[in-house]
Order: structure tokens, then C-alpha cells, then sequence
């Protein structure tokens, strides 16, 4: 069997295709409705000249101002006050304290050293001269010295 390899333009291509076939099919028959001979009177709907916006300001301050006087500030404080007495920062402490006492740092001191032990330096190595022998310095020196 033959491996089909799609490049950015094939992609393009069925894109483009199916675009237009989507299109074709969407706006076929858009407005299919059935027409009646019906009898409708068209009415002029012009405004007035004259346009009456009665805002009194006072009057909405003033319900402003009663709902700002009807928050009981002091209620709010108490309350923040007693949640926050009712948290028990001891306990939260010593629950830290027993997290931390369960975590098993020399357990976890081995696995990191035989991680590090598991790395083939000289590999990493390897790939790093040869990364250093590709490189065109004197491309780069060009770009260092046109960015400056």
C-alpha cells in the first residue's frame, strides 16, 4: 500500500475545495417561502419632534442614598471579625507540620541522585560538540552586529 504525504498546499487545496462546496450547498434555495397575496397597510412611523425625558436626579440620588444607608457596616465587620476567629490557625499549622513530616526527603534524595546516574552525560555531551560544529558563528556574529 502507498503512504500518501499531504504537504501544506494539498491542505490547501481540499480547504479551498471544500470551501466551495459548503458555499454551494449553504446558498442554494436561501429564502424558500410561500408567497401569499396579503393585504398590509404600510404605516408612516416618523417621530415627533418633540422628545420628553423627565429624569429627576434628586430622586435617584436619594434612593441611592437610602439603599447606601440600609448596609449595616458594623453587621458586615462583626462578621468578618467571628469568621476569622473561627479559624483555628494552630490546627492549620500542625496539619503543615504532619505534611511536611510525611514527605520522605532521603527517599527523594535517592530517586534525584539515580536520575542524575541514569543521564549519559557523555551523550548530551556528543550532541552538544556537534551542535557547536554546525553552527555558522560567523552568521551570527553578522546578526549580533546588525542588531546593535
Amino acid at each position: 500500500m502507498k503512504t500518501v504525504i499531504l504537504s501544506p498546499s494539498t491542505y490547501g487545496r481540499a480547504l479551498i475545495i471544500a470551501a466551495i462546496i459548503f458555499s454551494s450547498m449553504a446558498f442554494r434555495n436561501p429564502f424558500v417561502t410561500q408567497y401569499e397575496n396579503k393585504m398590509v397597510q404600510v404605516k408612516d412611523t416618523v417621530p415627533g419632534n418633540e422628545i420628553n425625558i423627565n429624569v429627576d436626579v434628586s430622586k435617584i440620588l436619594a434612593e441611592v442614598n437610602k439603599a447606601i444607608a440600609s448596609i449595616n457596616f458594623e453587621k458586615i465587620a462583626t462578621d468578618v471579625q467571628q469568621s476569622i476567629q473561627r479559624i483555628n490557625f494552630d490546627k492549620m499549622a500542625q496539619d503543615i507540620q504532619l505534611s511536611i513530616k510525611q514527605i520522605d526527603f532521603t527517599k527523594m534524595q535517592a530517586d534525584i541522585n539515580t536520575s542524575l546516574k541514569s543521564i549519559d552525560w557523555k551523550k548530551i555531551s556528543m550532541c552538544v560538540d556537534s551542535a557547536m560544529k554546525k553552527a555558522d558563528f560567523k552568521k551570527i556574529n553578522i546578526e549580533i552586529e546588525t542588531i546593535k
